[in-house]
This record gives structure tokens, C-alpha cells and sequence, in this order.
């Protein structure tokens, strides 16, 4: 066993003549080898977090992440065969990310995997709330995390995480004593290399960069700060001192005497520093070093610097295309997370007398929790007239449907239309019907069109056959 232990640590590259290679002997361009040093990990943790707490753009980027990833808080829309089951579970989670702060708490653990390359989410019974359900996640930085005395690399503990043979981590050790087995709380981080046994930053490629740009910004608000500072001279007009009268040129300070009206002597002017502000080098600088930064998540710069200036409509379209699908695919990698909340909320729910309706605990325990996840949209098009059209055209096509209309809003279709439906005085079935009638005309307005041009053109060729016919007999009698 401690032969396998030995023979994996160094082929990940740890471990050199089974010592652990010194950190000053790693090779500093192969960014993919050093990452896999314990002590290169922790350094990029601590910058990553440095420059969180000074850099703006890079505050700014971790935010945009975890806000566009899990937004307000996630929403359930459920599957069950029973309507009034998915109303009771839909209602109860709102209501519960609302009054314990469910959805905050999620997006900092998404930020906090993001900064330091690993989440930890621990659940807690809450005393400050006043729900049914007193559920809590109390959210850890990755600083945290520490070896216990007596274990390391041998045992299988590294950073503080203990993992099983096959590697998958089992067990976490805190700084503060506290210990926690990994299947009773969150451990998430995102996958972006491969043979990693935990996660990093995940702008990491991009923490050379963002030094540059804080010094970038400190030289320039420098160099304002200078030619603002200097105080205004006396400028000799040339058309009145010639250089003949070098002796009589005046010199040193221009004192004033009391009751002296304050005037300057023949000749000269008072005159500073030209300063004109930021020039467009700058900022295209600035742009094009947090654009390369934000490529390491596929943030587009507009979005990274907060900057739209440069773009229209068109472009910025294009350039939010690649970021929703990263979005997309992110909501997919950390919806384990959410998920694991959503059974331990359940439980929780259950166990309380009265929360769930007796009916929905029926559902459950013979079809099982069925429901999906649902988040708000990325993006809205500014243009709503636009916005009405594109959507009316695709649901008379058939090209969007109402589910994935509302579901791609963060909306619950059934529960919409029900709303709509009790504005409006009128039963479900009924507003069912007002739709299809709507998708019906529509539709049959089309095929009508179609038709009408069918019976336009049907004419002319019976005109065309019967000229044919007859210049044939003219032909034959001649």
C-alpha cells in the first residue's frame, strides 16, 4: 500500500526521490506541473484572494460569475402527476430560500469555489429564523483547511482534504479542530484539469495579469496626481524679454506687499502642467489586459470592465452568445450542489409535523421527488418590440414552446398560467383553450396565405395549357 501511495504522488509529479521537491525547484513555465505542489496551490489561493480584496476587475469578475450562475436563488418546478403537489413543493421552497437567505448562501459558496478553488458548504440548524424548516449553510473559505498533526501525504490527507483509495475526498479538517465527513456536507469545485485531486482558482492563469493592472492604474493616477500638483509659474513673454536682458529678467519669488493689488509684472503670465486626462491608449490598454484575464471563463470584456462604450447591439450580442453557454454549462456542473440542498430541505421537511400536505408526502414516497431546476435568464435583449415579435413568430411555429418560454425566465409555466387564469375570473382549462385558440388562428391564418397563392397560380397554368392546346391546333389545320 505505501509502495501505491509513493508510486501516485510522484507520478502526479509531487514527489521527487520520495522527498517532497522544494517549491524554488519547480519549473516556473509549466503552469499544468506546478499546480499540482500543495505549496503552489495555497500561494495561488492567497493571491487569488489579495486581489480580491484589492483589485476591483477581479472582484467584479467573481461576482458576475456567481450571480449570472445561480441568480436570485434556484427555482423547482415540479413533476409530479398530481398539480397540487407540485404547487405545495414549489410554494414551500420559495418560501424557505427566502426566509433563511438559501440563495445567498449559494451564491458565496459558488464565489468561494471560484476564488479559492474550493467550496464547503456546511449545514447547520439555524435559531435566528422564523420558518418551519430551520436549515442553514454556513459557507467556509478554503484557508481553512488544514492537515491534522500526525497525517499527511501518506495517509492519504492533503491540504486538509482526506480521500479514499480511488481518490475521491471522504473527510475534511478544519484549522479550528473541527472535522467533517465530506458525505454529510457540501464539497464542490470545478474540474478544469486533469489529474487534480481538488480544485484552484479559477482565474488562475490570470493572477500574473491582474498585478499588472493595479500598477497599471496606480501609474497613471500617479502621473495625474503629479502634473496636478505642481504649482503654477511664472512664463516670460518672449516678445518682451529678449535674451539681452538676462539681468533684468525676474527671479526667485514675486512677494507681495499689504495693500498690494495682486498683479503680475510686464511680460509674463502664470502657467501649470498640461494635463488632459486619461488618454484612449489607456484605456484600450486596461480593456485588453482584464479581457485576457476574463477569457479564462469566457467573460466577455464588456462585461468584465462594466464597459459597453465600443459595442452595439449586434456585437454584443455576439459576445453574450459564448458567455450563456458557459453559464449554461456551469448552472449543469454545480447543480449537485443545489440538488444536495434540495433533499436536505426535504428531509428536514418531512420530519416537521405540518409543513408538507399529506397528499404530497403520499406523492413522494410512491413516485419519488421529482422536479427540475430552473434559474433566471442571463440576458434580456433591450429592444422590446423586438422581443414580442421574436417570440410571437416562435410560438406560432412551434419553434418555442410556453414550458421552456417561462423555464428559460425563472418562471413555472403551469403556475403562470394559473395566475393569468385567476386574474381573469376564468378556470385553468379554459385559459388552456384561449391559448390553443390563439396557436390555432394563427397557424390557420398562415395555411390560408398558403393556399390563396396555391389558387392564384392554379389559373395561370390552366392558361398556359390552354394557349399550348390551341397554338397545337393551329399548327394541324395549317
Amino acid at each position: 500500500m505505501r509502495r501505491m501511495i509513493l508510486n501516485t504522488l510522484k507520478n502526479l509529479g509531487i514527489i521527487k526521490n520520495r522527498d517532497i521537491q522544494p517549491f524554488n525547484e519547480l519549473p516556473r513555465d509549466r503552469f499544468l506541473k506546478a499546480i499540482r505542489h500543495p505549496w503552489v496551490r495555497r500561494k495561488l489561493m492567497y493571491v487569488s484572494m489579495e486581489q480580491d480584496e484589492e483589485g476591483s476587475h477581479y472582484h467584479g469578475i467573481l461576482n458576475t460569475l456567481a450571480n449570472d450562475c445561480v441568480g436570485p436563488s434556484p427555482l423547482l418546478i415540479g413533476g409530479a402527476s398530481d398539480p397540487d403537489v407540485n404547487t405545495n413543493i414549489e410554494d414551500k421552497w420559495v418560501q424557505f430560500c427566502q426566509e433563511t437567505g438559501l440563495g445567498a448562501s449559494i451564491r458565496l459558496l459558488r464565489r468561494e469555489a471560484a476564488r479559492t478553488g474550493i467550496g464547503i458548504g456546511i449545514p447547520y440548524p439555524m435559531v435566528n429564523t422564523e420558518h418551519e424548516v430551520k436549515l442553514g449553510l454556513r459557507v467556509i473559505s478554503a484557508d481553512k483547511l488544514q492537515n491534522p498533526p500526525g497525517k499527511g501525504a501518506l495517509e492519504r490527507v492533503w491540504e486538509g482534504i482526506e480521500y479514499n483509495e480511488n481518490w475521491e475526498p471522504v473527510r475534511i479538517y478544519l484549522d479550528t479542530g473541527e472535522e467533517y465527513d465530506v458525505k454529510d456536507i457540501i464539497l464542490w469545485w470545478k474540474n478544469k484539469y486533469a489529474n487534480l485531486i481538488c480544485g484552484i482558482p479559477e482565474c488562475s492563469p490570470a493572477l500574473c495579469i491582474f498585478p499588472s493592472v493595479k500598477r497599471y492604474l496606480d501609474s497613471i493616477i500617479r502621473s495625474a496626481e503629479f502634473r496636478s500638483a505642481i504649482p503654477m509659474a511664472i512664463k516670460l513673454d518672449p516678445t518682451v524679454w529678449g535674451k539681452e536682458d538676462a539681468e533684468g529678467m525676474p527671479s526667485g519669488k514675486w512677494e507681495y506687499e499689504p495693500g498690494m493689488v495682486p498683479t503680475l509684472p510686464p511680460g509674463t503670465t502664470l502657467e501649470g502642467l498640461s494635463y488632459s486626462g486619461t488618454t484612449a491608449e489607456d484605456a484600450e490598454a486596461l480593456d485588453a489586459m482584464v479581457g485576457a484575464a476574463a477569457r479564462c471563463i469566457n467573460m466577455p470584456v464588456n462585461l468584465a470592465t462594466g464597459n459597453s462604450r465600443q459595442y452595439n447591439m449586434a456585437s454584443s450580442q455576439v459576445d453574450f452568445g459564448p458567455w450563456k453557454n458557459t453559464i449554461g454549462i456551469d448552472r449543469e456542473d454545480f447543480a449537485p450542489v443545489v440538488h444536495r440542498m434540495v433533499r436536505l430541505w426535504y428531509q428536514a421537511g418531512s420530519l416537521t409535523k405540518g409543513y408538507f400536505q399529506d397528499k404530497t408526502m403520499r406523492f413522494v414516497d410512491e413516485e419519488g421527488l421529482n422536479y427540475t431546476l430552473s434559474y433566471s435568464q442571463v440576458f434580456n435583449h433591450p429592444d422590446p418590440q423586438k422581443i414580442s415579435n421574436s417570440t410571437a413568430t416562435d410560438l406560432q411555429t412551434g419553434a418555442m414552446t410556453l414550458v421552456r418560454y417561462y423555464t428559460e425566465r425563472g418562471r413555472n409555466p403551469r403556475r403562470e398560467i394559473q395566475r393569468e387564469a385567476d386574474l381573469l375570473g376564468i378556470e385553468y382549462s379554459d385559459m388552456c383553450k384561449i391559448l390553443m385558440l390563439g396557436r390555432t388562428s394563427a397557424s390557420s391564418g398562415l395555411i390560408m396565405s398558403e393556399e390563396t397563392e396555391e389558387e392564384t397560380d392554379e389559373p395561370s397554368d390552366r392558361e398556359e395549357q390552354d394557349s399550348v392546346e390551341n397554338s397545337r391546333k393551329r399548327k394541324k389545320l395549317s
